[in-house]
């Protein structure tokens, strides 16, 4: 019998250095300080730090790796209470987590059905399941064990009763959108259904215990409850409604103390929380500070706790002004792409966007902003065990800066057989968001190599100052082209699902080919490990010779910087934190300095 998605694990820890292909720089990258020559040394990495041998590799698309060795792990006794400070960029507007298109507070007050390893992506239980296994040979019933007395937040109607199976039960079905029109809300706001596909009924058989039911079988289903977005809640939540989340409760670390719109989140820790001795802070505030050069400025001055998304010479300044702080970097789970419209009817030539793909200066673009630290990426993220390595996407055609010019000219004479001789006849904007930085330099950098390849092509930007007011125009499909950052869900066939599907929930720009359709279906319902890599290695294949449904600009780096006395963080890093940062808060700490 082969073994499968269900029996084997995905990933070993050795596995998770090799993923993306470009060395075993680990997690601390070119910021380890005072690297020491013997290799069986530990490293320290800021006052009262020390990482694991293997870290300390040079960074860069070449030399950055994924989370594995070299994790800076703070040393000291921890001090129960305290408070974390974190900076954002705005408060949030979306408050329903089914619905939400990022982040939101319920990943703090909420938490998921199942985890996911960060460093390996292996599924295992959770603080709210304990068991989950197939009940039968066809993979069509599936059982999940809830842990008992998990107490809810203590604000009505929840007022701490337990979280049970029958939350979990509605949780799943709400999920998929199959409260949608009770509820009154579009069956598209559900973006995370595709996490789902295949289920047909959950229901609650006792307190502790739910059975789901497939259409069919599913080989990604246990991964898709850990997607980061798709924490669960109380039941009553939708008769409280999502407007207030002062009124809104979980069963996560931390519940909601203050909430003022513009300036800060703040989150106290739930004393009745179900895991012994967690939280350890006794406040997390997610202060409002929307100026990069104020959060600089703010973590240097210790005002706040954690900075991330750090450019190259911020990261110079940080480390100068604090070297006591701890530097993480390593390629993050967080993509970067162009996503034409297929309703647009220029981009409905494969040609035309082929051309487009070639054209794009990749390295340009990602050392533009970032400098070193990202990875290539073509079709799916090369952190998948599936997905094609950085070294293999760099050397195609396109992505190759060596053949940059020869791919240009290609490029060219593929417009020109289009019938949009250099570029004529295309004109369309691209929607980016103000708040994700990258995605506007992204936007702008791609105007600026589309106008010196395809002289007569018109390219406009245009900004959205946050996701809310950026989520509607994408999800109505309302766009001929986006610039925007995708977070890769936990498993190769549930990304390429509801990223490229004809019925892919995120398939923002319309794109439709049976072919592609067929390939991720039989994916999908193969439990045979091996045959299922095959099917998407021809997945890939194909998705860049014959049909491009966006263009993948690069895999994003993880850069962030936590004060030296934060620790914990070493328990919790990996490719595959993403959202889930909210819960990994509850276990961290500050030690003695």
């Amino acid at each position: 019998m082969h073994e499968n998605y269900w029996t084997r694990r995905r990933l070993s820890r050795r596995d998770t250095l090799r993923l993306a292909g470009i060395g075993t720089a680990g997690l601390t990258g070119a910021a380890l300080i005072g690297c020491g020559e013997d290799e069986d040394a530990p490293a320290t990495n800021g006052a009262g730090a020390t990482t694991a041998p293997g870290g300390g590799g040079k960074g860069g698309p070449d030399g950055a790796g994924p989370a594995g060795e070299g994790i800076p792990v703070v040393e000291g006794d921890p001090i129960p209470g305290g408070s974390f400070t974190s900076p954002a960029t705005s408060t949030y507007l979306q408050h329903d987590p089914h619905t939400a298109l990022g982040p939101n507070i319920w990943h703090l007050i909420g938490e998921k059905a199942l985890e996911q390893d960060q460093r390996t992506g292996e599924v295992v239980p959770s603080l709210l399941i304990e068991s989950f296994e197939v009940a039968d040979d066809q993979g069509l019933e599936l059982i999940f064990k809830v842990r008992p007395g998990i107490e809810t937040h203590d604000i009505p109607p929840f007022s701490g009763r337990v979280f049970d199976a029958e939350d979990v039960a509605f949780n799943m079905m709400r999920i998929i959108g199959a409260t949608a029109e009770e509820e009154g809300i579009p069956v598209a706001s559900f973006q995370r259904a595709s996490m789902l596909e295949g289920m047909e009924d959950a229901e609650a058989v006792d307190e502790t215990t739910v059975r789901m039911t497939m259409s069919r079988p599913n080989s990604s289903i246990f991964a898709g409850l850990t997607e980061n977005r798709v924490p669960m809640m109380p039941r009553e939540m939708v008769e409280v409604g999502f407007d207030d989340p002062m009124a809104m409760g979980g069963t996560g670390p931390f519940k909601m103390v203050e909430f003022e719109p513009g300036v800060r989140m703040a989150y106290g820790r739930f004393e009745n929380y179900h895991q012994e001795g967690n939280p350890q802070f006794d406040r997390y505030v997610q202060q409002v500070l929307p100026d990069r050069a104020a959060q600089v400025s703010a973590f240097i001055a210790g005002e706040i706790d954690s900075i991330g998304a750090l450019q190259a010479h911020e990261l110079t300044t940080l480390q100068a002004a604090r070297p006591d702080a701890n530097y993480f970097t390593w390629v993050d789970a967080n993509w970067m792409h162009f996503r034409p419209n297929m309703t647009y009817e220029p981009f409905a030539d494969f040609r035309v966007r082929k051309a487009m793909q070639l054209a794009i200066d990749y390295a340009g673009m990602a050392n533009g902003y970032w400098g070193e630290g990202w990875a290539y990426h073509a079709a799916l993220h090369p952190n998948y065990p599936e997905g094609w390595q950085s070294d293999r996407v760099r050397a195609l055609p396109g992505y190759n800066p060596d053949t940059k010019e020869q791919d240009r000219a290609e490029a060219v004479k593929m417009m020109d057989a289009a019938g949009f001789a250099n570029g004529s006849g295309i004109d369309f904007e691209t929607l980016f968001v103000e708040a994700i930085a990258d995605t506007e330099e992204n936007a702008i950098r791609l105007q600026s190599q589309m106008g010196e390849v395809f002289s007569g092509m018109v390219v406009n930007v245009r900004g959205y100052p946050d996701l809310a007011s950026y989520s509607k125009p994408q999800s109505e499909g309302n766009f001929r082209g986006v610039s925007y950052i995708i977070t890769a869900t936990p498993d190769a066939v549930l990304e390429a699902i509801s990223q490229f599907h004809s019925q892919g929930s995120r398939n923002y720009g319309s794109f439709n080919e049976p072919g592609l359709d067929d390939i991720l279906d039989r994916a999908q319902a193969e439990l045979d490990i091996d045959a299922r890599t095959e099917l998407l290695d021809e997945f890939q294949q194909r998705f860049m010779d014959e049909w491009l449904p966006l263009i993948v600009f690069y895999a994003r780096p993880y850069r962030s910087m936590l004060q030296g006395r934060i620790g914990g963080f070493d328990q919790t890093a990996g490719t595959w934190l993403g959202y889930s940062t909210g819960n990994e808060i509850g276990q961290w700490y500050q030690v003695v300095e």
